[in-house]
């Protein structure tokens, strides 16, 4: 983290935490969203469930466990609700439908790996399924590049469910000369490569490849968990946080816990 001390991070989320507990207005919200009957009136079980996991994130950072728990048991209920009924919130109006489908099964999956303390990565490769043909059609597209979509987050994903060989070739037949010249020695590394090393890391059993591919995805995670004075919190999605989290952790830490993992991203370590 860039000259910013552990003190002032613990400060910061002392006063995050603070806010939690004194700010009638955001318990006033918690509440608001937990109400089923409001949601129900309103119609709006994607929206909220979705606010209300990246809440818990949050919340599950500054030890507030048990406002986390309320919030995920709603957002749970919510979710299967939202999948009962086919919510799609704004990626039904935007026709998007395929990448609504796998962000509302994303978020179960997020929400049951922080009650259950367990990644189901096969319900991920189910929910990365939904999105699968929309993803190819996109990336095929001339200049994908400048339609703001995401190669990294199409490559984690795959990275999540143990497909490194699709990551890689994903990183290979669109992120195109960057990416395959990410090495052992290259640095300043675009998520892209660092996400093609992982995937090549896991592929090649090369101790050096794999210190390296380390080293970039260290680089990458403290780059969104650097809490300090102009540390732009969301740049970074709190539920992409935990995939990238979950991904380093698996593979280079044999750390799987989300909850543990979801600690660990305060302090950046």
């Amino acid at each position: 983290m860039a000259n910013v001390t552990r003190e002032w991070i613990a400060q910061f989320w002392d006063e995050r935490k603070q806010g939690f507990r004194e700010r009638t207005v955001y318990l006033d919200l918690m509440k608001e969203l937990r109400d089923a009957a409001s949601v129900a009136a309103q119609g709006a079980y994607f929206v909220t469930a979705h606010t209300l996991l990246v809440q818990s994130i949050i919340q599950l950072v500054v030890d507030e466990d048990a406002m986390a728990e309320e919030n995920l048991v709603a957002a749970q209920s919510y979710l299967e609700m939202a999948i009962e009924r086919d919510d799609l919130d704004v990626y039904g109006d935007q026709g998007h439908a395929d990448i609504g489908r796998f962000e509302r099964a994303k978020d179960l999956v997020l929400v049951r790996a922080l009650r259950e303390r367990a990644f189901d990565r096969e319900a991920f490769a189910a929910a990365c399924e939904l999105k699968e043909a929309w993803n190819e059609a996109a990336f095929s597209q001339p200049h994908w590049e400048a339609r703001d979509l995401r190669l990294y987050e199409w490559m984690a994903e795959q990275i999540v469910v143990g497909r490194y060989s699709r990551a890689a070739e994903l990183g290979r037949k669109y992120g195109g000369a960057p990416v395959r010249a990410a090495d052992t020695s290259s640095t300043g590394r675009s998520p892209e490569q660092v996400f093609y090393l992982v995937a090549k890391s896991q592929l090649a059993g090369d101790p050096p490849l794999q210190e390296a591919a380390k080293r970039a995805l260290d680089g990458y995670y403290h780059s969104f968990t650097d809490w300090g004075p102009d540390f732009p919190e969301h740049d970074v999605p709190y539920d992409e946080k935990l995939l990238y989290a979950y991904i380093r952790g698996r593979i280079f830490y044999g750390i799987e816990d989300p909850i543990r993992l979801v600690k660990m991203l305060k302090f950046g370590v």
